[in-house]
């Protein structure tokens, strides 16, 4: 059976539920197929894909969009990383404290 796990009505709509990537140390992760650059805190990809969302939400653009477009940058610079671990990686950097 699948459980349901409730996310407060303030929440951001991209904060993802736990998932068994995130428990992989982030060296295992760059040797699981993610460049390692992409980990990195001065990473190309990194400051495109949030720019990306920052400008998006900025000029109205509701979050799950945002989200999404940010998620589509990532992917066309690491078309190698799979949809659910785009997702994960970003939201990871837009709550790096969550």
């Amino acid at each position: 059976m699948l459980s349901r796990r409730l996310i407060p009505v303030n929440a951001p709509m991209w904060t993802l539920p736990d998932h068994p990537a995130s428990a992989i140390p982030r060296k295992k992760q760059a040797m699981k197929g993610i460049p390692v650059e992409l980990l990195s805190e001065s990473s190309p990809s990194r400051d495109a894909a949030l720019r990306a969302y920052s400008a998006l939400r900025a000029s109205g653009v509701i979050d799950p969009r945002a989200f999404e477009a940010a998620v589509t940058v990532l992917r066309h610079h690491h078309p190698e990383t799979q949809p659910w671990h785009a997702r994960h990686i970003l939201a990871g950097w837009l709550a790096p404290d969550a």
